[in-house]
């Protein structure tokens, strides 16, 4: 129970802080990104206004150097007066033609046509694009009584590939993170919940010392009142009485030393082949003596094949038995039952079938909860409320589980669901 809950509390604090820590780094990821944009463009004008104050200057303009900004990423076109630069000419391939044009085309949408040159001085401010994988920079300056046109492109391979591991950086960061919030939560929430652990611990050894006590006088007490025998018939009644009540209280202890055993996860159970048919039938011929002294209808539905299971015999007929009784005791008489098996998916549903009223989808829930009893104004008490919820335990001890549905045209199926053998 406890183990469930501080994994939940663990999810939710995971999840809270972990909001808010993807919130901070969401932060710091826009920044360093803005960071990184800003600084590949701050490294192209820086080249770009190299360039540009080396042709306003006049200085020589070597192919080596434009080459090796090309090597870099940076493809540039100078012309003269319309006339393309030598090394323009000379480096006429395919790509680099490609990307260039993308830079004029991309610099024609914003306005600047630098096929053609201007008319009045001083010179138009440079004009700079970025946007569908080029950063690109087109640029007139003067030349004596004549104009150079730059045009600078630069593909964003470099700031994608510097993005990418960006985003990998702060994906392994809160990766990382989000593991250690975790751990930390489930040692905080395992610290939190540490006293009510040792509170219940505490309650479940009552419990169970308790009701191991009380076995003893109670079997000495059935068997003083059964070799007793009543004088008078109101002698007769009392004395049936007691030894109904003492049953009772003996049924009662036996299922809380059963929960206690599941809670303390001291309890265990054999594992053994069991064959699922024998088991069944052995269980409808010892339920027929009842159910006729009821006057009710017991029916045997079994598969053509059905496989073993995997289960302790005695604490499956133990679950069944709770079915059974649950059965006899809220359906109406004369009801009719069956007692069913079906295979699926290598587990093997061992279930007891009703007619009875039903049960809503929240009863459905609430029937396996302790001491929970669907009718609060029922005035029998032969039942305490706890047989499915031992049942419910001894089903997941066994590595099944228990399973409630609707039998069709009304009433209720128990399945005990159990591994296959």
């Amino acid at each position: 129970m406890l183990s469930g809950l501080r994994r939940r509390l663990t999810v939710v604090f995971t999840l809270v802080t972990g909001a808010v820590a993807a919130g901070l780094l969401a932060a710091a990821l826009a920044a360093a990104r803005g960071q990184t944009v800003a600084s590949f463009q701050a490294g192209f004008d820086a080249q770009v206004d190299e360039i540009a104050a080396r042709l306003q200057s006049g200085q020589a303009i070597h192919t080596a150097w434009l080459a090796q900004l090309e090597e870099e990423g940076l493809v540039v076109e100078i012309t003269d007066n319309g006339l393309p630069s030598l090394y323009s000419s000379q480096r006429q391939t395919e790509a680099r033609t490609g990307l260039l044009r993308r830079g004029r085309e991309a610099l024609a949408q914003k306005g600047t046509d630098l096929s053609v040159l201007p008319s009045l001085r001083p010179a138009p401010a440079r004009t700079n694009v970025c946007g569908e994988g080029i950063r690109a920079a087109g640029q007139y300056i003067e030349a004596g009584r004549g104009w150079y046109t730059l045009l600078a492109v630069q593909t964003l391979d470099g700031q994608n590939r510097a993005l990418g591991q960006l985003y990998l950086l702060y994906g392994g960061l809160f990766a990382a993170g989000l593991a250690a919030l975790a751990a930390v939560n489930w040692l905080l929430a395992g610290w939190a919940l540490r006293p009510t652990a040792e509170a219940m611990a505490r309650q479940t050894e009552f419990v169970a010392a308790a009701s191991h006590e009380l076995r003893s006088p109670l079997t000495v007490l059935q068997a003083s009142l059964d070799g007793v025998q009543g004088r008078t018939a109101a002698d007769a009644r009392l004395l049936a009485t007691a030894r109904r009540e003492t049953r009772r209280l003996g049924r009662l202890v036996g299922d809380m030393l059963v929960l206690a055993g599941a809670d303390t996860d001291r309890w265990a159970v054999r594992a053994d082949r069991v064959e699922t048919d024998t088991l069944l039938i052995c269980l409808w011929e010892s339920w027929q003596p009842v159910a006729a002294g009821q006057r009710r209808t017991l029916r045997l539905e079994l598969p053509d094949e059905l496989p073993c299971i995997r289960a302790d015999r005695q604490r499956t007929e133990q679950v069944l038995a709770v079915f059974w009784s649950n059965a006899l005791e809220y359906t109406p008489p004369e009801s009719p039952l069956e007692l069913c098996a079906k295979a699926e998916r290598r587990q093997v549903w061992l279930g007891l079938r009703d007619h009875g009223t039903g049960l809503s989808d929240d009863e459905k829930k609430a029937v396996l909860r302790r001491f929970y009893r669907g009718d609060q104004s029922r005035t029998g008490k032969s039942h305490f409320g706890l047989g499915l919820s031992v049942a419910a335990e001894l089903c997941g001890v066994m590595g099944g589980r228990l399973v409630v549905e609707d039998t069709p045209g009304g009433g209720v199926t128990f399945w005990a669901v159990l591994p296959a053998d």
